[in-house]
């Protein structure tokens, strides 16, 4: 009964869409996923529909996850109907947004936003999402969990240079676990901060046990309802215990990376150049000045008018 009252729901929001903008949508299927797209769009799908085929199954298997019954995936073709689709106040740096209640996700279109990461990309990060959610029922998982696993999985953390960490240590801007959870308030910058290190959060947790003991910290938070249990359970630690070893260990570790960055280096050469041209101007200014003191411009010559 849910699912078709969810789909209901799509419907008629669809229907308003189309109204509103007349927008043709048209529709490709495979199980579990339904993709919903404007015509636009139809060279941006088959990469969408390839990255589904290859990594829901990998997603199932890391993550132990039953198969949903069906997947709605909109990808909306103006910055309008992301919004009226998504039923959010959203960042404008967002490019997808998970539903997990109606089993669905809106993604942008390409061809309006700037993108850093491609289409297929944001549609396995956000199925992630939908994935954990819908497992996870109305227990909460840890925002640096959810977004670590989504980044993981979908391949996303090659491109977050490791070097924002070093600034981020060197300006004491450097994040929490808790701080994360508020990551849709956060500008572009820092929330590419918190997607990384929630990113190496996963990872050490991955390094202690394993997908296998990530696999047992969400089916005891599924059971217990309560994250502190399940990871003394799991890892013989409670959240505040790991985060310490977590930034410790970040902060041994990245605190100088940025000196691998060539931009750190463009950085410093740039510094003493604009110290250098100020330095000139200033020198020309003085040369002006002093002919003026020795030779004072006659500001009366010339032709005056009546």
């Amino acid at each position: 009964m849910y699912k078709y009252l969810s789909l209901l729901v799509i419907a008629v929001i669809l229907s308003f869409a189309s109204q509103a903008g007349a927008i043709i949508w048209q529709v490709e299927r495979f199980r579990p996923f339904v993709i919903y797209y404007h015509p636009q769009d139809s060279q941006n799908v088959p990469g969408v529909i390839k990255a589904l085929r290859s990594e829901y199954p990998v997603l199932k298997e890391r993550l132990g996850i039953s198969q949903p019954d069906s997947v709605v995936i909109l990808i909306a073709p103006t910055l309008q109907d992301f919004m009226e689709l998504s039923q959010a106040q959203l960042p404008m740096w967002v490019e997808g947004y998970a539903i997990p209640e109606q089993m669905r996700m809106v993604l942008k279109s390409p061809s309006f936003s700037s993108p850093i990461r491609e289409l297929s990309s944001t549609s396995v990060h956000e199925l992630v999402h939908l994935l954990l959610e819908s497992e996870m029922k109305d227990v909460l998982l840890p925002r640096w969990l959810n977004e670590g696993l989504a980044v993981t999985l979908s391949g996303e953390g090659a491109n977050l240079s490791r070097s924002m960490l070093s600034w981020a240590i060197l300006s004491g801007r450097l994040l929490s676990l808790m701080d994360i959870e508020h990551v849709m308030g956060m500008s572009a910058q820092e929330a590419r901060l918190a997607y990384l290190e929630s990113l190496l959060a996963v990872d050490d947790l991955r390094l202690m046990k394993g997908w296998e003991g990530v696999q047992g910290l969400l089916a005891q938070l599924k059971s217990t309802g309560d994250f502190d249990s399940a990871m003394v359970r799991v890892y013989g630690m409670d959240e505040a215990s790991f985060e310490w070893d977590f930034l410790k260990k970040i902060r041994h570790q990245y605190r100088w990376a940025v000196l691998v960055d060539p931009m750190f280096y463009v950085g410093i050469a740039f510094i003493p150049l604009l110290g250098l041209a100020g330095f000139m101007v200033w020198r020309r200014k003085r040369k002006i000045l002093k002919e003026w003191e020795e030779h004072p411009p006659d500001i009366y010559s010339g032709e005056i008018n009546p």
